[in-house]
């Protein structure tokens, strides 16, 4: 396919001026609040006098951190409008995450949000942002303006009100950042990944013409906006085409259903979803077999992570709709391979073609390899990273030859391109290479299997050892023993597991991808939790768990204590509180039955009916 070119691509001046044609359409639609495109287009103009008088210049480095998606677009779509380098950090961050970024972007301000703002003390310039009510119109902004406090007028957006719009830059030059995305990676130090105007807008353009985005397209994306598939693929996606983005302010585990209903309120045409979603929704029961079947809806779109071939199928089969697989990284904006929509470009198990971009497999010489045989896959195209920011040989060491080194491991057959591992991710046991990537592919073969992911951990005798840990469809009996002798049946003897662990569900990460450090991290606590249950009564056994899973005081555990009133109780302590149930009262929680749990008062009914059906069985 030819690679698209700076002097053809469309950019944020374009984008802009087409945005003005329809000021009054939702922009971005968050729990059926709607933040329209007049709304930023405003916002945008009145900050491009702030950024003025504040003498923040184009290349310089600006931090947003908020869980008010409106707030978080208005602002990076501002910045990047203004040739000003945008950094969106996960409002969650830590204080040493934190301090971490601080040093390594050194950004000249900081909009966070009013909870979060002692975490920024050292950023110098901090704006605080103080997310309107729903009454945000000209007359109610002049009822209350003599009413607020010095603080509150100083804060985002009201601060805008003071200020007069300005014409920001006529042009800004394609090869200047628009943002960085900071992202651990295999490391422990975040890596800076700095997006150009050219490769973020080429690449916004190739997405639409690959998918058919325009103005009725409605797009559903959940993910994190501090991640490039959340914020790319959602509200600058649909900035881009004149369309709208929908969101739901929080997801959890419990809202399936309503994610599912929203499908048909707003008309959705296309969800943007990781495999793990995918894998959930696929475990929902039979009454939202018509979920997709609203009339509107067009496809799926799945990215971030490796989707195992039996879901991609067993998916498209139930619920008569198309998938479409991307394979990208935030260096590459968000795809670079595309399989589907369409049938040319369509075959399942694979990654897809390559669409406006080169890719090749090379071998471990960096030779080129022939079809069919795995090598490494690199890219190259207008869609790449301009670097790692501040970081030169890490830059260096990510090209060879011009070409960008994935990291993954990938066949080609006849144009279409298949991931079958990363090459940083072997397991060295025995003195046998183990891909896990393809002990999990095996794993999630079997059809009682509904996610996996494959570890090696340290051995005195073999350097490492082959473990798994998988989560099973409903109402499965299989056991670990199945699981082994399976991987038997597939696997070279070196690679079989030596222990298949079984949980409700594997943790994710907020891009939705398997959490490999937590899945550790919960492997390595269940001994301290099982002995933390203690003794006693249901009731109290399940309230030490609790407070042992979200790490409060077991005085604070309440019948009524939920992930909206307990500190700690988010999904991957959910997760934790799940295990800890199964293994402290040697029960298996259904899908159905971890969906159920919204408080620790349905975790003490649901752990008694688990094991009043353990015993009848």
């Amino acid at each position: 396919m030819p690679v698209s070119s700076a002097a053809t691509a469309p950019d944020v001046v374009a984008a802009f001026a087409a945005a003005a044609a329809h000021r009054r359409k939702p922009l971005l639609v968050v729990d059926d609040r709607a933040t329209t495109y007049g709304v930023v287009l405003d916002r945008s103009s009145r900050l491009t006098r702030l950024y003025r008088e504040r003498g923040w210049l184009v290349g310089d480095r600006i931090v947003v951190s908020s869980g008010d998606p409106g707030s978080v677009i208005s602002l990076h779509l501002s910045l990047i409008r203004n040739g000003i380098t945008s950094i969106v950090v996960d409002p969650a961050a830590t204080e040493r995450e934190v301090g971490t970024l601080l040093r390594l972007a050194a950004p000249r301000a900081v909009f966070a949000d009013t909870a979060h703002l002692h975490l920024w003390r050292d950023a110098g310039d901090v704006i605080e942002i103080r997310p309107p009510g729903s009454a945000t119109g000209a007359l109610f902004r002049k009822l209350v303006r003599s009413r607020l406090s010095a603080a509150e007028a100083a804060s985002f957006p009201a601060l805008l009100d003071r200020l007069e719009p300005a014409e920001p830059p006529a042009r800004i030059d394609p090869e200047s950042i628009a943002y960085i995305l900071f992202t651990s990676g295999s490391t422990s130090t975040p890596k800076g990944v700095s997006i150009s105007h050219r490769a973020l807008f080429g690449h916004l353009a190739t997405m639409r013409r690959q998918f058919g985005y325009d103005g009725g397209t409605r797009l559903l994306n959940i993910l994190p906006l501090h991640h490039t598939d959340g914020m790319n693929h959602g509200p600058l996606t649909a900035f881009t085409c004149g369309g709208t983005s929908y969101r739901l302010s929080r997801f959890t585990l419990q809202q399936l259903g309503l994610l599912l209903d929203t499908l048909y309120k707003d008309r959705i045409t296309q969800l943007i979803a990781v495999p793990t979603l995918l894998a959930m929704i696929a475990q929902t029961g039979s009454e939202y077999d018509d979920s997709f079947d609203t009339g509107d809806f067009r496809f799926v779109v799945c990215s971030a992570a490796p989707l195992a071939a039996s879901l991609w199928e067993e998916f498209q089969a139930r619920f008569h709709t198309r998938v479409a697989n991307v394979y990208g990284l935030t260096e590459t904006v968000v795809g670079g391979l595309f399989c589907g929509p369409t049938d040319a470009d369509f075959r399942l198990g694979t990654v897809g073609r390559v669409v406006d971009c080169e890719a090749r497999i090379v071998g471990g010489d960096g030779s080129l390899v022939p079809d069919g045989r795995e090598g490494e896959l690199e890219m190259r195209g207008d869609h790449l990273l301009s670097g790692y920011f501040g970081d030169a040989a890490m830059t260096a060491a990510a090209f060879h030859d011009g070409w960008f080194r994935t990291g993954d491991l990938a066949v080609r057959d006849d144009g279409f391109f298949r991931i079958v591992g990363r090459r940083k991710n072997i397991i060295i046991s025995g003195g046998y290479n183990v891909q896990p990537e393809e002990v999990t592919e095996v794993l999630v073969a079997m059809p009682e299997v509904v996610e996996a992911v494959t570890l090696g951990v340290p051995d005195e005798t073999f350097g490492e050892r082959v473990i798994a840990c998988v989560s099973l469809v409903e109402g499965s009996n299989t056991d670990e023993r199945q699981l082994i002798d399976f991987c038997r049946q597939h696997l070279a003897a070196a690679k079989v597991p030596t222990r298949v662990h079984i949980l409700p569900l594997l943790p994710k990460g907020a891009s939705g991808k398997i959490d490999s450090g937590r899945v550790r991290e919960l492997l390595e606590t269940l001994k301290q939790r099982r002995a933390g249950a203690g003794s006693g009564d249901l009731r109290g056994r399940v309230a030490a768990l609790a407070a042992e899973s979200f790490n409060v005081p077991v005085a604070e555990i309440h019948a009524h204590s939920s992930p909206e009133n307990t500190p700690g109780w988010d999904s991957f302590a959910h997760l934790q509180f799940v295990v800890a149930l199964e293994d402290a009262f040697g029960i298996r929680l259904t899908t159905r039955d971890i969906l159920r749990i919204a408080t620790v008062g349905d975790a003490e009914a649901i752990a008694a009916e688990a094991i009043a059906a353990e015993k009848l069985g």
